[in-house]
């Protein structure tokens, strides 16, 4: 038996706007490097792969990377409207933002 075990999970992340979605990884702590059509973004073991509307994730946990990556792109997806209305923006946990005028 394999002291660990690596699953991939397949999303469909057509709605995920790339440049989002590439600065919250990288903000996840993920090295991203480019190709053509898409990116990938590499942790450790776990690597996330975008690619023409799919969003593969091959990791140990891919349940936890994959809630992962949802939370950083809605953190960046709020980060850039603050910026867009001139709000600040104030990390007071992983799961909780709080904006001011």
């Amino acid at each position: 038996m394999p002291c660990y075990t690596v699953t991939t999970m397949e999303l469909d992340a057509s709605r995920f706007k790339e440049d989002v979605l590439k600065d919250a990884i990288k903000a996840e702590g993920f090295s991203v490097r480019e190709f053509e059509g898409g990116f990938y973004g590499y942790k450790g073991v776990d690597c996330v792969r975008f690619s023409k509307g799919n969003l593969t994730i091959t990791a140990e946990d891919t349940a936890q990377v994959s809630a992962a990556v949802k939370r950083a792109y809605a953190r960046e997806t709020i980060k850039r409207a603050a910026r867009k209305y001139r709000m600040r923006v104030t990390e007071v946990s992983k799961n909780e933002l709080r904006l001011r005028v």
